[in-house]
């Protein structure tokens, strides 16, 4: 199972994990639990930087590499999900 680490350099981020939500800051960090529900979003008003972790990292890149050039052919929607209390970019709506 895997366990990811989402730690912002820059920016603010916001992450949405097992029905809690935090705000992160550069130098904070938060792990996410293997088989937790989990999303995160840029919670500022600039450009969000962050470092992502994937334990173990098993084929994650190839998948990352896949979005990057779905979504540079223009083939991914601007959501991820349907805007639900459970998914959405900002919770609550």
């Amino acid at each position: 199972m895997l366990q990811e680490t989402f730690a912002p350099t820059s920016g603010r981020m916001g992450v949405y994990i097992g029905g809690e939500t935090r705000l992160l800051a550069p130098g904070e960090r938060v792990t996410v639990p293997p088989g937790v529900w989990h999303y995160f979003w840029n919670a500022g008003d600039g450009e969000l930087r962050f470092e992502h972790e994937v334990r173990p990292a098993g084929r994650h890149q190839e998948l990352f590499e896949l979005l990057f050039r779905l979504s540079n052919a223009g083939r991914l929607t601007p959501a991820p999900c349907s805007p639900t209390p459970r998914c959405s970019p900002t919770p609550g709506r």
